[in-house]
């Protein structure tokens, strides 16, 4: 028996993480939830362990907000007490529309990612098909030196680089995945310990890993049999705008003088 730990960070968004819950249930997922509750207020946290309770889910707690990353390290390390097979790291915004175990049998020792769907329509994984070293250097320049061009060309050469090679009705490995739905297989949640930077508060988190799997030369692929829609409306939309460009702009430089000191 294939066994699942999802893992589900919340900051403020009760109504969400009822209905992923619901939507776990609703497709017969045999998995365990573990809720992980970022401290937003007292009223937040009390919302969320009815939730938890209601639902009987394996595990609850309300942490203090150090970040997505610091959340999700944290609920992959309480799971990993169970000893599960695979460990799926899921926004509470996302609903799963085709989800099969059998999909994730031929994945062992690498990371999976599903096709996600955006409101448009449009498929929002991969992150990044490839490393383009010229496109980073790009928005890295553009957020150090307050050069907005810089970014958006480096983010365009990205979208070109996807729509050019991306095939979307097989497997395919990528460099980075997108963060909303993302599985881990137990033998590289070992290797990695912790997946997550805890320094990276918010954004830049699939770079991150991308750059840290592929270190340990660990492969990361697209299975688009399994397909989960992303409303984009969770906990970062509770967070002010101001406050957002501030540590996306943080994240980007920490994250790109990381890995090219």
């Amino acid at each position: 028996m294939v066994k699942i730990a999802i893992i589900l960070l919340s900051y403020k968004n009760t109504e969400d993480v009822n209905n992923a819950i619901n939507n776990i249930r609703k497709n017969d997922i045999d998995a365990d939830i573990f809720i992980i509750n970022s401290y937003y207020n007292d009223k937040t946290s009390e919302e969320i362990s009815k939730i938890a309770k209601y639902h009987r889910v394996a595990f609850y707690k309300t942490i203090k907000n150090n970040g997505y990353g610091y959340g999700n390290n944290f609920g992959i390390k309480e799971a990993q007490k169970y000893n599960y097979d695979y460990y799926v790291v899921m926004n509470p915004d996302v609903e799963i529309i085709q989800f099969n175990i059998q999909d994730l049998r031929s994945y062992h020792g690498c990371v999976i990612g599903p096709k996600i769907i955006r409101n448009n329509g449009s498929n929002q994984n991969p992150y990044w098909f490839r490393r383009s070293s010229l496109a980073e250097l790009l928005i890295y320049l553009g957020e150090k030196r307050e050069l907005p061009l810089l970014k958006a060309i480096g983010i365009v050469i990205h979208k070109v680089l996807k729509i050019l090679l991306v095939k979307k009705a097989i497997p395919q490995k990528v460099f980075a995945l997108h963060g909303a739905f993302i599985i881990f297989h137990k033998s590289v949640i070992k290797i990695l310990e912790e997946p997550y930077d805890d320094n990276i508060f918010l954004y830049t988190e699939e770079e991150d890993l991308a750059y840290k799997l592929n270190s340990l030369k660990v492969e990361s692929f697209i299975n688009p049999k399994i397909v989960v829609r992303h409303f984009e409306d969770g906990s970062s939309a509770h967070l002010e705008n101001d406050y957002l460009k501030s540590v996306a702009k943080s994240s980007i430089i920490y994250r790109y003088e990381k890995w090219h000191k």
